[in-house]
């Protein structure tokens, strides 16, 4: 292979590494964080529990109410809406005062919310609303104390302690129900109910503007449905029976107002055409009477004909007198405006003054703009301050426009009173048609025209009167109650399934999460697939991980157990050593790893012991001189051995020793030389591998890991099989980078890889015998060989020792 391709390979592989994913990987990192993902949903699920234990539950108490505004004063045509065109915004404004402080402050004031009384709990506090033992009676001194807490610890029935601490200044003392307390900060009197309960208890005094605010952050009012025009109102609170009685104590201040307010234009306007109908009452009493005093002075008769004539000048002039009377009430409407915009009246009353008594409807509609100007301005005061922009902005609009009407106001005013000097011209010119020798006295004339105009006007009055009587009977309320506020049964939040589900969906996220970051973080070998796609080099096979008893250091044990799966394994790699070349080519082996702890002294011992068993003559080398573990394996000293057997001051003979296996033998290191890498390098250590290859069938040297010292990249040009160890769940995978590059960098064309302490969980299908030579039809059940690392179960392992006692006494007898 030439090193050009070698090395796309290497780079190809790397990338396949850094973006390949592997599920069977992430199969094993799930079942290694099953109990882990079990801890995240139970501390999820425990976390959810608390939560709605812990938790105040949410109440919503809801009435639907219906508007109607078809009442009687769209019947007399006195209603300012009279089309369903403008029921949007009409609801809007019922909204808008349903929601206004006018109404919370009654809702206040009427529920007693100014005081809160509350129970104290382990956890969370309860509020006693209508249920508390004992009643304040208060008077503050000091707003410092307002929206604190005063503590109540109650004893007995006569006694009780209370306390409070307000900036800093601590209060606690003793006292009796129904004495009078006085303090820097309020005048109080606790008094006992009927309902005593000893505990701790404490109240708190609100100020208006925080239950203001607390009352529209709760309430929720809507339309459902704007063609039926249904409202629906909404009150949220930790006590329901708090909730229900907020709602229905809004419905009933905003009838109460709803009635008053639409019977305050009615009210207004008859006082007007009351003064008005006293005034031309006795304008028409007067009148008659000097006409009989006038009469009875002069004797006056009436004639047919003249009377005639009389009554045709006469209707002329009542019909002007009626224009000049209408325009002197215009002109009395306009003054009455004026002087209800300079005390800041509303805009609404004027406006309804100004539909029933102008003939200029533009009045109406600007009055109109007028006070939805003023709405919104004062909408913008209750989240903004005077001096910000918009509101600025928005008085600047509503001063133009009173700037605006003044002007009409002023122009219409010029107008008629021009129109009235015309009126006035006309009937003294129809005077003058009257002629003195009709024989009807002029003075007489103008007396009875001026008694049928103010009689006329009379009727008038009155007949209006009687309208606005009927009006005001009949209002009522412009809403129907569909559906009253009932205390709620269930709560609305937090709802228990949802907690759970957001639990649920906490513990999937994290474990997702856990999985990802473990799965991402996992940069060690840990199946021979793995290893396979990192690594150019051939896999020799794998070896089981050894767990039947504890080591603290490499043993030989295929001796003891020829049958395990270990002993197994290592066959099967000594059957694919066998299509990697002849027995000539592969005589001297090598076994490395990266670093320590990968069991390269393991392997090769074990796979030393495994030949040896074969019938081979083989020997194992130490060349780890800097930590020798050989003569620890078998439990040997390490007086001499390769260091000095390398500077001549020992023999072979002396340095060889026998294991357990008849046909193994090994040397140990040694004492460690000040220059390990040199004596590999020397000659002596070359004729001394040629000795050996004439004593034995198989050399096998355990050299020192090639990561961290250059040792066995010496010994690895002089042998004729390379092996690299790396070990499952330890190696990580850059350690296979090390291996493509002896390849391709420095032409160890012959190494090959085995994968040591490979677990159960970590092969997914591949057998030990991986490789060449795998199977041959033996399995775990033919008897040919046993798999100690099986786990028993309680029965199994009472099983396993009758087995082997058995065993053990069937020995003995033969």
């Amino acid at each position: 292979m030439k090193d050009s391709t070698r090395a796309a390979i290497v780079e190809e592989e790397e990338n396949d590494f850094l973006s390949d994913f592997d599920v069977s990987k992430l199969f094993l990192v799930f079942r290694k964080s099953i109990p882990w993902i079990i801890l995240i949903f139970a501390l999820c699920g425990g976390g959810s529990f608390l939560y709605l234990r812990y938790t105040k539950p949410t109440y919503e108490s809801a009435a639907l109410i219906k508007l109607d505004y078809k009442g009687s004063f769209a019947v007399l045509q006195l209603g300012m809406f009279k089309d369903e065109s403008s029921m949007s915004s009409y609801l809007d404004e019922e909204k808008e005062f349903m929601g206004s402080n006018t109404v919370f402050n009654d809702v206040i004031t009427n529920l007693g919310l100014e005081t809160a009384y509350f129970a104290e709990g382990r956890v969370s506090d309860e509020e006693k609303f209508g249920s508390s033992p004992f009643k304040a009676t208060y008077e503050v001194r000091n707003n410092a104390i307002m929206n604190k807490r005063v503590y109540i610890r109650i004893l007995n029935k006569t006694n009780f302690e209370l306390s409070y601490e307000v900036e800093g200044d601590k209060f606690q003392e003793l006292y009796r129900f129904g004495q009078t307390i006085n303090t820097p900060y309020f005048r109080v009197k606790i008094e006992l109910t009927n309902d005593l309960k000893e505990g701790n208890y404490y109240f708190v005094m609100y100020n208006v503007p925080y239950l203001q605010q607390y009352i529209a952050e709760r309430l929720g009012i809507y339309v459902p449905n704007i063609k039926a025009r249904t409202m629906s109102i909404n009150f949220k609170d930790a006590n329901k029976y708090k909730a229900t009685a907020i709602v229905n104590e809004i419905m009933s201040v905003y009838l109460k107002k709803n009635v008053a307010y639409r019977n305050q234009v009615n009210k207004q306007t008859l006082e007007y055409l009351t003064q008005q109908l006293d005034t031309t009452y006795k304008l028409m009493n007067k009148y008659e009477k000097e006409i009989e005093d006038y009469k009875l002075a002069n004797g006056v008769l009436d004639k047919e004909m003249q009377q005639k004539n009389l009554d045709y000048v006469l209707s002329a002039i009542k019909d002007l007198q009626q224009q000049k009377f209408k325009l002197d009430n215009e002109l009395k409407v306009y003054k009455e405006i004026t002087d209800l915009m300079a005390v800041d009246s509303s805009y609404f009353l004027i406006a309804t003054l100004a539909s029933r008594n102008l003939l200029d409807k533009q009045i109406e509609v600007r009055l109109s703009q007028l006070d939805e100007l003023e709405k919104d301005k004062a909408r913008l005061l209750k989240g903004q301050t005077e001096k910000t922009f918009a509101y600025i902005q928005r008085k600047e609009l509503v001063e133009k426009a009173e700037k605006d009407l003044f002007r009409l106001i002023t122009f219409n005013r010029t107008d008629i009173y021009e129109k009235l000097y015309t009126l006035t011209r006309e009937i003294r010119k129809l005077e003058s048609q009257i002629s003195s020798e009709s024989g009807i006295d002029y003075e007489l004339r103008k007396l009875g025209r001026y008694y049928a105009t103010y009689e006329s006007n009379y009727n008038t009055l009155l007949n209006k009167i009687i309208d606005i009587g009927i009006a005001e009977a009949g209002t009522v309320a412009n809403f129907q109650v569909l559906s009253e506020a009932t205390v709620p049964e269930t709560s609305i939040a937090p709802i228990k399934w949802r907690i759970y589900a957001y639990g649920v969906g906490a513990g999937f996220l994290i474990s997702v999460i856990l999985l990802l970051v473990r799965y991402f973080l996992r940069n060690k070998i840990t199946n021979i697939k793995e290893l396979e796609r990192v690594t150019i080099a051939p896999i020799l096979g794998v070896v089981p991980k050894y767990t039947k008893i504890a080591m603290n250091v490499s043993k030989l044990v295929v001796d003891q157990s020829p049958k395990s799966s270990i002993s197994e394994s290592l066959r099967s790699i000594r059957s694919n050593m066998d299509f990697i070349g002849s027995v000539e080519q592969r005589q001297v082996m090598s076994v490395t790893s990266t670093i320590s702890g990968e069991g390269k002294t393991f392997v090769a011992l074990n796979l030393a012991g495994i030949i040896a068993l074969s019938g081979a003559k083989v020997i194992i080398l130490d060349l780890d001189l800097r930590k020798p573990k050989v003569h620890l394996a078998f439990d040997n000293e390490n007086l001499i051995g390769m260091s000095t057997l390398l500077i001549g001051k020992s023999t072979l003979e002396e340095c060889t020793h026998q294991s357990p296996i008849p046909s193994m033998q090994y040397i140990t290191a040694g004492p460690q030389p000040p220059n390990p890498a040199e004596l590999l390098m020397s000659a002596e250590f070359t004729k001394l591998l040629l000795e050996l290859r004439q004593r034995y069938d198989f050399v096998m040297l355990d050299t020192p890991p090639i990561g961290l010292v250059t040792d066995a990249m010496v010994v690895m040009k002089q042998v004729d099989l390379p092996i690299y160890v790396m070990r499952a769940e330890y190696s990580k995978k850059v350690f296979a980078f090390n291996i493509n590059r002896l390849i391709t960098t420095n032409n160890f064309t012959k190494i090959s890889v085995i994968l040591n302490s490979v677990g159960g969980e970590s092969t997914y299908g591949y057998g030990y015998g991986y490789g060449y030579g795998y199977g041959y039809g033996y399995g775990y059940r033919s008897g040919y060989y046993y798999d100690d690392n099986r786990r028993f179960g309680f029965f199994g392992k009472i099983k396993q020792f009758f087995v082997s006692m058995f065993q053990k006494l069937g020995g003995k007898k033969k």
